[in-house]
């Protein structure tokens, strides 16, 4: 079974480019435009493996999102993209899920698809039939 992977980002061109080339990787990609979308994607029985997300967004930005995803019980792993300055991202330690990874931006794809790759290895999965 395909990684399936949720893409948060509010710019279409980046959604459209980290899709693209998630998917040439083999993986199953979906995508959310927003904090919101990206919260009601995760609800219950989501099939959601790991979420890419950008840390700028308007409405509910990044640390929104890592703070509803606290309340999930089953809450896949999280990969942030950010090119906020240190000081900003203090705000992780206070959302009450902590990203697997976080990635600076301008992210290289090589480093994403090993930064994917290193956080899926340690997701334990159940194993399937």
């Amino acid at each position: 079974m395909k990684t399936r992977i949720l893409v948060v980002d509010d710019e279409a061109l980046v959604r459209e480019v980290l899709g693209a080339a998630l998917g040439s990787e083999g993986y199953a990609v979906g995508f959310a435009a927003s904090g919101e979308e990206a919260i009601r994607a995760l609800g219950p029985g989501s099939a959601i493996d790991l979420v890419v997300l950008d840390w700028r967004m308007p409405g509910m930005d990044g640390a929104g999102v890592l703070r509803a995803m606290a309340g999930i019980a089953e809450r896949p792993p999280v990969i942030l993209l950010t090119g906020a300055v240190d000081e900003e991202l203090a705000e992780i330690g206070k959302t009450g899920c902590a990203p697997a990874a976080v990635l600076r931006k301008p992210i290289h794809l090589a480093d994403l698809f090993s930064t994917v790759a290193s956080v899926m290895s340690g997701v334990r999965r159940p194993a399937q039939p």
